[in-house]
């Protein structure tokens, strides 16, 4: 088990009784994690994830996985969402990144230690493991064209 920072999140909901059976990949849009965590746990954003991996890899937790984070937003995939969102259905995974640079070493061995963890735990295919742009399409783009999708599976699949 890797160090889970807590920082709790005011910004989550239940899930309405809804499984979780997908995981959503996100970049932050900030290459700053203390920015990303200061705007996560303040309520006036209404925005949070499940997870953020920093930079250095360090692992922050911000809503339990038995909660809703407000992450996606209007999303869909393959059919699949509850009142126009995948938030009921997903986990919301970001990683530090406004797209600028690429995603570092430590951010992608800890994402596949975590991508393996959630997919076991809720029987999650690598299918059902998109990034943002692909859960809302010409609204978000992020993990950005700097994430490296063959190798986070890969590394996934080494586990």
């Amino acid at each position: 088990m890797r160090a889970l920072n807590e920082r709790p999140s005011p910004n989550y909901s239940g899930r309405g009784g809804n499984a979780v059976s997908m995981v959503v990949v996100h970049g932050t849009g900030s290459m700053s994690d203390h920015g990303t965590i200061s705007w996560v746990t303040n309520s006036a954003s209404r925005v949070s994830y499940h997870y953020l991996i920093a930079l250095d890899g360090a692992l922050y937790r911000f809503v339990d996985e038995s909660q809703k984070a407000w992450h996606a937003g209007k999303s869909t995939w393959n059919g699949r969402e509850i009142a126009g969102s995948v938030n009921p259905i997903s986990v919301g995974v970001a990683l530090t990144s406004d797209g600028s640079a690429p995603y570092t070493s430590e951010q992608y061995d800890t994402l596949a230690w975590l991508l393996s963890d959630i997919m076991t735990r809720h029987r999650i295919p690598p299918a059902d493991v998109r990034g943002h742009n692909e859960v809302a399409p010409g609204r978000k783009v992020d993990p950005y064209d700097a994430f490296d999708w063959a190798r986070v599976l890969g590394m996934v699949g080494d586990r």
